[in-house]
């Protein structure tokens, strides 16, 4: 290469820079958290059409509260189903989550990873809230009954 040439080179080099273009990573998408009371339980990243991302929070955030609503999860039933388009984390019966391999690619860890860690999450926030919902019915049930027996008492 000519010694002109080569300064040419060099000089484009570093008003360009001198890292290549094609090597630099591609920006990961934002997440969304799935919130249930104060608890994050999980952060999605991608659509799953049709819905939108945010649709997808939504609904996941609507089956979290409907599970938690009963009291009684069976927590121990918590279970990831995968096959080749994705993994469900159900819980019994009910599928409470997809994990996608766009989730799976923006976390930067394999899909079946993330899954656990899923698992792992609403095992913790669900026992909780589990807890909460069950010392919350005792004290108003307790409250109901000291008022009936308030109130047989003063008739």
């Amino acid at each position: 290469m000519p010694p002109r040439l080569l300064r040419l080179f060099l000089l484009a080099a570093l008003l360009l820079g001198t890292a290549p273009l094609a090597a630099q990573e591609p920006p990961r998408p934002a997440g969304r958290p799935v919130v249930l009371g104060r608890d994050t339980v999980l952060t999605l990243y991608v659509p799953r059409p049709p819905n939108t991302l945010e649709q997808r929070v939504l609904a996941v955030t609507a089956i979290l509260a409907h599970a938690t609503s009963r009291g009684d999860l069976p927590l121990d039933r918590l279970r990831v189903v995968s096959d080749s388009q994705g993994s469900v984390i159900m819980l019994d019966t009910l599928p409470i989550v997809s994990v996608l391999e766009g989730d799976a690619a923006a976390a930067g860890v394999p899909r079946d990873t993330l899954a656990e860690r899923w698992v792992r999450s609403l095992e913790e926030v669900l026992g909780r809230q589990s807890q909460q919902y069950v010392t919350r019915s005792l004290a108003i049930g307790l409250g109901v009954a000291l008022l009936s027996t308030l109130a047989f008492a003063g008739i």
